[in-house]
């Protein structure tokens, strides 16, 4: 995957009659919605790329993408191009990331 071609995330709030960016984004080459936090109904947002101000790795939003959180590990880094990534509907915080000959990585809330 040409990762160079993605560059920013954008935003529909009415069925994609217009879309915006989403601010604070820098670069998104992969992005999923997971489970909710425990009293939410907002999906929660996963991006791999770059967050303006944070750099890159792997980010979570729980407001739509008003602000992120970095989950990434820094002790255990994603090599080999990471290439699908997908977070889970039943548990909050569950994230997977596939990558082309590392395997797949998870992370999950502590």
């Amino acid at each position: 995957m040409d990762k160079s071609q993605f560059q920013w995330a954008y935003r529909s709030t009415n069925g994609g009659t217009k879309f915006a960016k989403i601010a604070g984004v820098e670069k998104a080459y992969l992005f999923a919605f997971g489970k909710p936090q425990t009293g939410s109904t907002i999906p929660a947002l996963y991006l791999y790329g770059k967050i303006i101000g944070m750099g890159g790795g792997i980010f979570r939003s729980l407001d739509r993408g008003q602000t992120w959180t970095n989950i990434s590990n820094p002790l255990h880094p994603i090599g080999n191009v990471p290439n699908v990534m997908e977070a889970s509907r039943q548990q909050f915080g569950l994230v997977f990331i596939g990558t082309d000959g590392k395997g797949i990585y998870y992370g999950k809330p502590n």
